[in-house]
């Protein structure tokens, strides 16, 4: 038809859904536009404008990191880190899940999806407000929480399947290759959905169930009892009957769900696509996941930030020390990790090969987490001032800060304990957080890659090479043990810093000592090679004062 025509037309190289050139066009609301696929196979991609929307989603996930720090300040432990990493990877999940969308499809301005979106948000919300200290979050007999966070992230896949039900049903594009995708990616959908519903039943079965006496449990909707009001000799819930185990069981099937999936794709992606691939997959644009996954770091790296600056002051010098040990940690952490990354989508591992892309997605994940449990361990190091010094300005924990929660928490165990999980928290994190670096890096240029940037004719250089992963093999090593002797937060931190100037450095000798793989990157976006040549050796954040002047667009517009 006249309409496909155009709207094809639209997503080729040159006229993508969101063309870098703003065009004019008479603006109606329509009830429902069909979604778009955003670009084939060979085209020219183009970065998309940036979205307000996606940057309004994303600011949800500031609250999600903060309450996922929460899980692990309150308590660090083994049962912590379970509940920690099954709320944290069903979020990113939800996260990811759209921006893998957004990356291939276009949505248009209509009323039907601008109801989704709120809906999708309102999913998002409910599932960070209900991420509560473990105390809260496992006693699904007395609490909400588990019970509506899997309700959301339920309601969520629900949602996500039915933006599929469109592409294979009404999308423009590629029609053949629409209906197979939408409804191969709606068929994925399915196991986490069965797993988070299992979740969400048997939370509320024994939530709005029956107790073991008949009678219903009337007060345990008071929710707001895990704040100043626990009493600090108590958990915050009286304890129930069932075992500790019974009340992980929801938790565990959460931490399922993203398992599952990854497991589904990694068999299905890796082992039964055809070689063929292209002829029944569409396209990701590149570009537009590296600037959104680059967001989400930040994401991350803000929840460092945030646990740095919101605490409260003690006067004493080692705190400071612990302070500003941290901040050029994390200042150094953002620019290691920028440095490390492709900017350009031809040196990215999705664009390289399906098993580089799985895997760079799986290890951004692990990376992501690491860099707030990382960034949760900066303040458990300042609270350990805090403690030694309430008694002298006469404060009680439950008013230091929203996350310190009487009668549980960190509190709950001695100091030297208490001081070990926090140190075993930070070197565990940076180490993974490190070694999902490397791995990313691995897939980003292939084992065959790497190893012949090995290869050289001088026997010195080709020394100074081996050293150098030697030296980083070494500080990753250093790290992973320094806990087992040494728990001081102030030595610890200080040791944590050094260890990331090792890193840093390492890094800038490797890019002299070490050749630069040459990929020719495509100048018909208006970007040439002399504009993008010095990229990868600037600061990270670094702009320069320029403008691009944009191409005349001869588009055809659908009013």
């Amino acid at each position: 038809s006249h309409y496909t025509t155009q709207h094809n037309k639209m997503t080729t190289a040159e006229h993508t859904p969101h063309d870098d050139v703003h065009k004019p066009r008479k603006h109606h609301l329509r009830f429902f536009a069909p979604p778009l696929q955003r670009q084939k196979w060979g085209d020219t991609q183009m970065l998309p404008h940036v979205n307000w929307g996606d940057l309004f989603f994303d600011l949800f996930y500031v609250a999600g990191a903060y309450n996922l720090g929460n899980i692990l300040l309150n308590s660090p432990t083994f049962e912590g880190l379970l509940y920690f990493c099954g709320a944290f990877f069903a979020i990113m999940w939800m996260w990811l899940d759209k921006m893998f969308f957004d990356s291939r499809f276009a949505i248009e301005d209509d009323l039907w999806h601008r109801i989704f979106e709120v809906a999708n948000l309102t999913c998002v919300a409910t599932a960070i407000l209900h991420i509560r200290p473990v105390d809260v979050f496992s006693d699904i007999e007395n609490s909400v929480s588990m019970f509506a966070f899997t309700l959301s992230l339920c309601t969520f896949t629900i949602i996500s399947g039915f933006r599929y039900l469109e592409v294979m049903l009404w999308g423009v594009g590629e029609r053949p290759l629409l209906k197979y995708v939408g409804r191969r990616d709606l068929t994925f959908r399915i196991i986490p959905f069965v797993v988070y519903a299992s979740a969400c039943i048997y939370a509320g079965v024994h939530y709005f169930g029956d107790n073991d006496d008949g009678t219903k449990e009337d007060d345990h909707h008071d929710d707001h009892r895990f704040m100043a009001e626990a009493k600090e000799d108590s958990y915050y819930y009286s304890s129930s009957g069932l075992t500790e185990r019974q009340k992980n069981i929801p938790i565990w099937l959460v931490l399922s769900g993203p398992f599952f999936y990854s497991t589904m794709m990694y068999i299905v992606y890796i082992h039964f696509i055809p070689k063929d691939f292209k002829s029944i997959t569409i396209p990701m644009n590149i570009d537009f996941s590296i600037h959104r996954y680059g967001e989400w770091t930040m994401l991350m790296l803000g929840e460092s930030i945030l646990s740095l600056l919101i605490v409260d002051i003690q006067e004493e010098w080692e705190y400071y020390k612990t302070f500003f040990a941290g901040i050029l940690s994390v200042v150094l952490m953002q620019y290691l990790h920028f440095k490390s990354q492709p900017h350009h989508p031809d040196e990215h591992a999705m664009r390289r090969s399906k098993n580089g892309a799985f895997l760079f997605n799986v290890m951004n994940q692990f990376y992501s987490a690491a860099l707030v449990v990382m960034g949760v361990s900066y303040k458990m190091f300042l609270y350990e001032y805090t403690y030694s010094g309430e008694s002298d300005s006469h404060r009680s924990l439950h008013h230091l800060d929203g996350r310190h929660l009487a009668g549980g928490g960190a509190t709950q165990f001695d100091t030297e304990d208490r001081r070990q999980r926090i140190a075993n928290l930070f070197t565990g994190a940076l180490c993974v957080a490190w070694v999902s670096s490397d791995i990313m890096l691995l897939a980003h240029k292939g084992i065959k890659g790497n190893m012949n940037r090995f290869s050289c004719e001088s026997k010195i250089l080709g020394g100074l090479r081996v050293l150098v992963v030697l030296a980083r093999l070494g500080l990753i090593i250093f790290v992973a043990t320094l806990s087992q002797y040494q728990t001081d937060p102030v030595l610890v931190a200080e040791a944590g810093l050094s260890a990331i100037v090792g890193q840093v450095l390492l890094r800038v000798i490797g890019e002299s000592i070490f050749p630069k793989e040459k990929i020719h990157h495509d100048t018909s976006a208006g970007h040439g090679d002399e504009e993008n040549q010095f990229d990868d050796e600037k600061w990270p954040n670094t702009t320069e004062a320029r403008a691009i002047p944009a191409k005349e667009d001869h588009s055809m517009v659908v009013d």
